[in-house]
């Protein structure tokens, strides 16, 4: 908790700091876990990997053009 509101020029240090601190927590959950890294940017390649990761079935055509679709693009 935090007694008054952030002065403007702390800002970006506070957000830099959220921000790894929430990286280095993520990584240390997943440091002891089965896991796949999926990137929105790589044309749908770690989509691939993470389907025939877990053995998925159904219609992975549709799911892969359903990945690949880009909202908000703005």
């Amino acid at each position: 908790m935090k007694p008054k509101d952030w002065k403007e020029e702390e800002e970006p240090k506070l957000a830099q700091f959220y921000v790894e601190t929430i990286h280095s927590n993520i990584s240390d959950f997943l440091s002891n876990k089965k896991h796949l890294v999926v990137h929105l940017q790589d044309g749908g390649e770690s989509f691939d990997a993470f389907l025939d990761a877990i053995d998925a079935e159904g219609d992975l055509q549709m799911a892969r053009e359903t990945w690949k679709q880009i909202h908000n693009a703005r």
